[in-house]
């Protein structure tokens, strides 16, 4: 036996050297001729039965080596074949261990794509050498198939959901949001899940996997500014998000007709609460605390089962919601991300704040906004004489417009026309000579032939800056148009000045903003007048008799008022600035501020009424340009103030989930993280026609299947689209609309049943384990519908009676209702602590 000194050669005290690279060295020692080393005293000792196999392995190989029937291998050797094979089985071995036991124990599970790729490669090449049924030889026995998706309940996942106590409390919003982000949420999981069953990352490991995370979803980050993927509900936990390959949403909407006498606490036979009680059935093999087995053989782990029961509450208020209505369409956006309101004390921070609404020069050309098509001034640089025209009238306008600021005085607001000064300057000289001389684009419906002589007098101009000195204004504008034989021409132009209030301050909140109507003129057109449009213009005949101003005197007195940095606020501005000929780049267009969510426009008088609660155009005489300039004003200001949370509350739903999902670029790398970015499957509803046309109407972008009814044979499709294996056939994201008829006393209330169990053991046999299926149950929506239309029309009216017998009938029908159910059927790991892999510890 050697002294103790040798073994502290092999391992250093301190040292970091591995059990295993100290067995190594342990094993050349006894192969170099030390068969006698002494390891009781060692500091590290090899485990007994390890010292007794190595002891005798060296005594043979010494034996062997003397009658020079064995060789040692030198260092410089290479490693045969056999061994190279086996070692790198035994590292693929290992890194299969450590997918598998983060895909079905760890609540989060595997995030990432490339890793999800790589187990599904290592699953195969163990399948291919271990066969379908695993090795006898190991401890090593995976299953045929790899989980899916999880979606739990957190804290414990193996309730027995036979039990209603057992069932989560939801709003009809989580499940939205579980979908959404099964579909656009690449590895964003939340993080609260980050509780591994390998414990607590290192530092060192917790940056390596966000670098790595970066990396991979660099492209998904690209395309989720698009989708605002939310946050998980705080009861939800899921796991292995980087599996999903398809999903499955069915409402089952059933009918069953609670009477006056009945309440929502009947039973209904097609409720899951209801079918999981029933023995002998494909749901029970469903419920967590089986351990029935699918896909094949007693020894298979990863089976369908539910990973979710819940109650749902699927609405609030008087009026009810379908699921669709709830679960199809992205929430509209919150107004409490839209902006907040602004500090508004003086005139600048006023400016500011309403300069922020103006539009830019994209939006300008888009609604059609009068616009230069290249250099106007070039022109005038290389003409003396025109250049020396053009600066004299700018000084006869400049001259105007200091005597008019001068003499007025904007102290409150005032009735009283205050027009352009008379002055002894031709008017149609000084816009000639301050007309644009470069093309101006513009669409207009005007049909003017070359024979017109009165074409030459319309000049386009643009508003400059004046050498006095003063802060930005802000001015709204109105005009009124009558028809010629041109198209439309300018009738009446109004233009408000918006005023400081006492010690110069403006108060918005409490409707004290003053204004000042600064030009108020009535306009001759050049042309025979067709139609005065009385009835929308406010202009008649009488109106315009001894009417003497012309469209270039307009133009000269707003070249006199308004500079080129004031602010000017209309309502569909583009078409005054067209009937004036006038260009300005500073505008706010109300109908543009307060456009809705699906790109209408609303009317003037619609957004007075509403939001200033300030009812105009009420009069038989027409419009009056003076009030609605005002009103433009006063709703610019107030959202200025308050922000974009001042709008109108449009009844309107966000974005159709299932549009948007077909609408996304599909990527040919199978490493992009989102599950809608690599689709390659086809989106299919299936439904009632009127379902149909309301929710699922098609633009060629999905399958359209029409099913009246649960009994229709076109309700068997939904497991065929789901479990299809030919390319391109296999349902990328299916949702289904079936409804029922099991009302009391109806004979087919039992074959309703059973045709639901025939779609559900053919799903759960068929369906691969990827793809997640959320399934969710409502009572009496239809019933409920029509009662509450009824009930509104009795309250409004004294003519209809509304019994007790049918408030009752209605509160009934409404609480069923809204007290939905809903499964999410998943395929994983159901017994996670009874398998032997997960039990193995080994890296």
């Amino acid at each position: 036996m050697c002294d103790h000194s040798v073994l502290a050669t092999l391992r250093p005290p301190g040292s970091k050297t591995s059990r295993r690279v100290y067995h190594k060295q342990w094993i050349i020692k006894m192969r170099s001729g030390n068969d006698s080393v002494d390891v009781s005293t060692s500091a590290h000792p090899p485990s007994n039965s390890f010292v007794t196999r190595m002891t005798t392995t060296s005594t043979i190989a010494a034996t062997a080596e003397k009658s020079h029937e064995w060789q040692a291998p030198s260092e410089s050797s290479p490693m045969p074949p056999q061994k190279k094979k086996h070692k790198k089985r035994k590292s693929s071995d290992a890194r299969l261990r450590k997918l598998w036991r983060r895909a079905t124990t760890s609540p989060q599970g595997i995030t990432s794509r490339a890793e999800w790729s790589e187990l599904s490669d290592l699953h195969s090449d163990w399948k291919k050498r271990n066969g379908a049924t695993g090795s006898q030889n190991n401890n090593e026995k995976y299953p045929d198939a790899l989980p899916g998706p999880s979606i739990t309940i957190r804290g414990d996942s193996t309730r027995d959901f036979r039990s209603i106590d057992e069932w989560q409390h939801s709003k009809a919003s989580d499940h939205r949001d579980i979908l959404v982000n099964l579909l656009f949420g690449g590895g964003a999981v939340d993080a609260s899940n980050n509780d591994d069953c390998d414990g607590a990352p290192s530092n060192k490991k917790r940056k390596k996997q966000k670098a790595a995370h970066a990396e991979n979803s660099e492209h998904a980050n690209l395309f989720r500014h698009a989708v605002d993927v939310p946050s998980l509900p705080s009861w939800a936990s899921m796991g292995n998000l980087a599996s999903i390959g398809g999903m499955a949403v069915i409402e089952i909407d059933i009918d069953d007709t609670l009477g006056a006498g009945d309440d929502n606490q009947t039973k209904c036979p097609l409720m899951p609460s209801e079918l999981l009680r029933r023995t002998n059935s494909i749901w029970e093999t469903l419920n967590n605390k089986q351990d029935t087995d699918t896909h094949g053989g007693s020894n298979n782990q990863v089976r369908r089962i539910i990973g979710a029961a819940c109650k749902v509450k699927m609405f609030q208020g008087d009026f009810p919601r379908c699921i669709s209505d709830e679960l199809m369409f992205f929430p509209p956006p919150s107004t409490s991300k839209l902006g907040a309101k602004r500090s508004v004390e003086g005139h600048s921070d006023l400016f500011q704040a309403v300069n922020a609404l103006k539009l830019d020069s994209k939006q300008m050309q888009a609604e059609g906004f009068p616009r230069l098509t290249g250099r106007s001034e070039h022109a005038i640089d290389n003409n003396p004489d025109l250049y020396s025209k053009t600066l004299g009238a700018k000084e006869m306008i400049g001259t105007i417009y200091r005597a008019f600021w001068n003499r007025f005085i904007p102290s409150e607001k005032s009735e009283d026309k205050s027009t352009m000064p008379n002055e002894d300057a031709n008017a149609l000289e000084l816009v000639e000579a301050l007309s644009i001389k470069d093309t101006v684009c513009f669409n207009e419906e005007r049909n003017i032939s070359n024979e017109d002589e009165f074409s030459k007098f319309e000049f386009f101009v643009q508003t400059f800056s004046h050498d006095i000195e003063r802060p930005p204004k802000i001015f709204a504008m109105d005009c009124e148009m009558v028809q010629t034989s041109a198209g439309p021409e300018l009738a009446r132009v109004s233009v408000v000045l918006l005023v400081p209030g006492e010690n110069g301050h403006y108060t918005i909140d409490n409707c004290e903003e003053k204004m000042a109507l600064v030009f108020d003129e009535l306009v001759k057109p050049r042309r025979a007048v067709l139609d005065y449009l009385t009835d929308f213009s406010g202009i008649t005949p009488t109106m315009l008799e001894g009417v003497n101003t012309r469209l270039e005197d307009v133009q000269a007195g707003l070249l006199s008022i308004i500079e080129g940095n004031d602010i000017i606020v209309g309502h569909s501005l583009e078409n005054d600035l067209k009937a004036l000929r006038l260009l300005h780049h500073n505008v706010v267009d109300t109908s543009v501020v307060f456009r809705g969510v699906n790109g209408r426009k609303y009317g003037l008088r619609h957004l007075s009424n509403v939001l200033l609660k300030k009812q105009i155009q009420n009069s038989v005489a027409g419009h009056c340009s003076y009030e609605d300039a005002e009103a433009a004003l006063l709703l610019a200001l107030r959202r200025a103030k308050l922000g974009p949370a001042f709008q109108l509350k449009e009844n309107s739903r966000g974005k159709n989930i299932m549009r948007v999902f077909q609408s996304v670029k599909h990527e040919a790398d199978e490493h992009v993280e989102t599950f809608a970015e690599r689709n390659k499957g086809p989106c299919v509803c299936i439904g009632s026609n009127c379902w149909i046309s309301k929710y699922a109407k098609s633009d060629g972008s999905h399958h359209v299947l029409g099913c009246e009814s649960l009994m229709n044979s076109m309700a068997m499709a939904i497991p065929s689209w789901l479990s299809s294996s030919t390319n391109g056939r296999r349902s990328g994201f299916l949702w289904a609309n079936l409804s029922c008829d099991v009302a009391h006393g109806s004979s087919n209330r039992e074959n309703e049943v059973k045709r639901l169990e025939e779609i559900m053991r053919d799903m759960k046999n068929r369906v691969p384990f990827h793809i997640p299926i959320l399934m969710i149950f409502q009572r009496n929506y239809r019933r409920a519908l029509t009662l509450t239309k009824q009930r509104r029309a009795a309250l409004k009216s004294t003519s209809i009676i509304w019994t007790t017998d049918q408030e009752n009938e209605w509160q009934n029908c409404m609480d069923a209702c809204m007290n939905c159910e809903a499964i999410w059927i998943v395929g994983m790991s159901a017994n996670l602590t009874e398998t032997k892999v997960t039990q193995d510890n080994s890296p």
